[in-house]
């Protein structure tokens, strides 16, 4: 290889001197680098095209799984690589009954039927990122690459369907291959949801509609509360964020089965159905997030004399004061009491936080250096799901949609390469070639 690839450099020199001369001391250095790069993907291209019929067969005949085949010709096929498209010629092997098969398009493990793995690879991780409109655009300019929008839209659906099949299996092993960070002594595991615009039809629905899709994170976390590494889980709409509960159960069982001296902390906003799931993973602490009781703090301190003062007052209570929201009932019993106005909104408040104060000791949380907010998940919202799929005019469809977070998902979790593997090898499995005796 390095000996074909300083061939190939001097033959690229030879034929852009042959445009630029090294005293040409007006060459344009974008040009210059253009041509270059146009030479050099030409060069690789024919180099790949060779490589490819080199490794082809012209047998009377082979076996292809366990049945016998026959050479019925030869014919030409275009895939898609890094360098951009190239043809080839390969052979063509039929039996009555079956499609027909070409080894030289199986040597290549191509992804979806088309496209070379290193190609399918960047096209996904670019699609994951942006638009497939977006992504078309940024492969054009960044090289020969360019297959179309709609090639790279067939492509995500056809390596999230691929995904889909070993997913679980690819997981269970990724988990055992990553391990728990050694310097964490406590993990938080978060659920939330975000709003999507869903195409008519989705879900029983003749028009379209918003419904939530839902993100989870498991974080781990080092002595001084420091974040040490997250894991992403990212689905479509779904009845009960069923999927997702799944996912996350998982990953928190295989966290406990390698380190049983994790301290779980489950953290979240208050929605019942959060907490009716999160409590089933046995965590040692649970947490309103703190910044949703906020939320609260400031419906109540709309009805204060000074809204401002108060809402500060009772907001650094809550989260530093030890037994701080005790103080905080208190205070907005005091205030429903001496309200004429406003006290249905008051009573709702003051039950908010008589119902969740198990859940607010936000002091004793901060001195174990223990989260108190879900800020990891809201992240999650917006980078799995929001910035890629809540734009001006989207709506999206179950099949469609589902992989876009999860794909994101396992870019954000550091897992994509992995993941990758596993899909390739689904994906495209070449046969063993076997010769038959004539």
């Amino acid at each position: 290889v390095a000996e074909l690839a300083r061939d190939a450099a001097a033959l690229v020199e030879s034929l852009v001197l042959q445009h630029f001369g090294p005293g040409d001391s007006g060459a344009d250095s974008a040009g210059l680098e253009n041509a270059v790069g146009e030479i050099a993907a030409a060069t690789g291209r024919d180099i790949l095209r060779s490589l490819i019929e080199a490794r082809d067969v012209s047998e009377p005949r082979l076996m292809r799984d366990g049945e016998p085949r026959r050479l019925a010709g030869r014919s030409s096929r275009t895939v898609m690589t890094m360098m951009g498209p190239v043809e080839y010629e390969r052979s063509r092997y039929r039996r009555r009954g079956r499609p027909s098969w070409m080894p030289a398009d199986d040597s290549l493990g191509l992804m979806a039927g088309w496209m070379t793995r290193p190609a399918a690879k960047t096209s996904l991780f670019a699609v994951s990122h942006c638009t497939f409109q977006d992504a078309e655009e940024i492969l054009r300019r960044a090289g020969p690459m360019a297959p179309s929008a709609s090639a790279l839209q067939d492509l995500s659906a056809a390596m999230h369907g691929s995904w889909r099949e070993v997913e679980d299996a690819t997981l269970e092993r990724v988990r055992a291959m990553e391990g728990v960070p050694p310097a964490a002594v406590s993990a938080s595991a978060s659920l939330d949801g975000v709003m999507i615009s869903m195409r008519s039809g989705e879900g029983g629905r003749e028009e379209a509609c918003w419904r939530e899709a839902s993100c989870a994170a498991l974080s781990f976390r080092d002595r001084d509360g420091e974040r040490l590494s997250s894991v992403c889980i990212g689905r479509m709409p779904e009845e009960g964020k069923a999927g997702l509960k799944a996912r996350l159960w998982k990953e928190v069982e295989a966290a406990r089965a390698m380190r049983p001296d994790l301290a779980l902390v489950a953290v979240a906003h208050a929605a019942p159905d959060n907490w009716s799931f999160l409590s089933k993973l046995d965590p040692e602490e649970e947490a309103v997030d703190f910044w949703h009781a906020c939320e609260h703090l400031a419906t109540v301190a709309a009805h204060a004399r000074d809204p401002d003062a108060w809402f500060r007052r009772w907001r650094d209570e809550l989260k530093d004061g030890r037994g701080g929201v005790d103080r905080v009932i208190r205070s907005i019993r005091h205030l429903r009491n001496s309200r004429a106005a406003g006290r249905a909104d008051l009573e709702r408040e003051l039950n908010f936080f008589r119902k969740n104060r198990s859940r607010m000791r936000y002091r004793e949380l901060q001195d174990r250096k223990l989260p108190i907010g879900s800020g990891i998940v809201e992240a999650a919202n917006k980078t799995l799901v929001a910035c890629r799929m809540k734009g001006s005019g989207m709506r999206w469809s179950m099949a469609g949609g589902q992989a876009v977070p999860a794909f994101r998902a396992l870019i954000k979790s550091g897992r994509f390469d992995r993941a990758w593997e596993a899909m390739a090898a689904n994906d495209n499995r070449a046969a063993a070639l076997k010769p038959l005796a004539a």
